[in-house]
């Protein structure tokens, strides 16, 4: 529809109106459109489906170990909403590193929840009152750092520093995001930088993980909520299992090809959205039309 490709879009001639200033290693701080695709563009299989599949392996290692925890606290209590954040955080480290932080052994993690949820709480102030960041960034040689944003940068960037640090020198045939983010700092080193390859690493975990978390918690909330629409959904499990469509753990192409399953997951973005947020874009010269009503430059 020509309203939603405007409203949702991402349109070239848009450029977000969230993330403002000058440039920047993270990848959430680009202002042009081509620039904020630039280091995506470098690792064109880091996102799409051919890439996700390099990385299916890994993700079934972490969902094996998910199951094995939850049928060992069957009939006992849980915080589901904090175990999918522990499995969650497990997977991206797996996909980027091929390495699990180890979270789901342990059944706690180890702080690095609480940096998060304090970088995003700062991150939505600054994203829409961009002026508190510049007023800190400003006063910061008197004052310090007082921003929970610059929470990503302590444990999680240094967490990927290690490890990209430790795969540089030493090299690795698995076709993990790491891999691939250091193949093109190897092909144009000018372009993505060491520093910037840290970044990616880094910001991989911190929005990843959490994004993940959220949307699964939203289905499983949403599941429970509404007991008709979760039999139905056992139901269309069950059928494809007799018919012999889905393995343990069901690959992406046999979940891809779950109706219903599908009609779940899309419903739940949809009712509860990973970023809590407007994501406003500035308007192009010339102007735009969005359903028939003008605005201007």
């Amino acid at each position: 529809m020509p309203f939603l490709d405007a409203a949702l879009g991402f349109a070239a001639d848009h450029k977000p109106a969230v993330f403002v200033g000058g440039p920047a290693l993270a990848i959430f701080a680009y202002l042009v459109y081509q620039l904020y695709l630039s280091p995506l563009a470098k690792v064109p299989e880091l996102h799409n489906k051919h890439g996700s599949l390099d990385l299916e392996s890994y993700v079934d290692e972490s969902i094996k170990v998910f199951m094995q925890n939850m049928r060992e606290r069957v009939g006992k209590p849980l915080n589901m909403g904090n175990w999918v954040q522990l499995f969650a955080f497990d997977i991206i480290g797996e996909i980027t590193f091929s390495k699990r932080f180890g979270f789901m052994d342990v059944g706690a993690d180890d702080g690095s929840f609480e940096a998060i949820e304090m970088a995003l709480r700062s991150a939505a102030w600054l994203g829409q009152v961009p002026w508190i960041f510049w007023l800190h960034d400003y006063l910061s040689p008197y004052i310090g750092f007082h921003l929970g944003i610059t929470a990503r940068n302590g444990s999680l960037r240094q967490f990927a520093l290690r490890e990209t640090e430790a795969r540089k020198d030493r090299g690795s045939d698995r076709k993990d995001i790491l891999s691939k983010l250091l193949a093109v700092h190897k092909e144009r080193p000018a372009d993505f930088d060491y520093s910037a390859l840290v970044s990616m690493a880094s910001s991989n975990i911190f929005a990843g993980s959490d994004t993940t978390a959220i949307s699964t918690r939203a289905i499983i909330y949403y599941l429970l909520k509404n007991p008709e629409y979760k039999q139905k959904l056992v139901e269309e499990i069950d059928e494809f299992r007799r018919q012999g469509k889905i393995s343990d753990p069901v690959t992406l192409d046999e979940a891809n090809n779950m109706p219903y399953l599908q009609a779940v997951m899309y419903e739940a973005l949809r009712c509860h959205p990973a970023v809590g947020m407007s994501l406003p874009r500035v308007v192009p010269p010339g102007g735009t039309e969005i359903d028939g009503t003008q605005s201007l430059e």
